[in-house]
């Protein structure tokens, strides 16, 4: 399944796409502009990045205590767990 790198800097999106197996140094990056154009790629990639900073389904990753935080869809804390726990529990699950 392809993931995407998605980067927002005010005006700008950067969007590299990266797939099982293939280098990621050989992806390219596109850089795309907010500007007058409706048609332009920009809306897309930034409503995609509203989505899913919004989903309650994906944890946010808090920086001072190395944890990810789970919330309901009201916004509420549920629970927490060791980025560390996360991380070793994703390597062995892999195939």
């Amino acid at each position: 399944m392809p993931l995407l790198k998605l980067a927002i800097l005010g005006d700008y999106i950067s969007v590299q796409h990266y797939h099982t197996g293939l280098d990621v140094r050989d992806m390219p990056e596109y850089v795309f502009h907010h500007g007058q154009n409706p048609g332009s790629l920009y809306t897309y990639f930034y409503q995609y990045f509203l989505a899913r900073w919004h989903d309650p389904n994906i944890p946010e990753y808090a920086l001072d205590t190395d944890e990810l935080i789970y919330r309901d869809n009201a916004g509420n804390e549920i629970r927490r767990e060791s980025f560390n726990d996360f991380a070793t529990s994703a390597e062995r699950d892999r195939p």
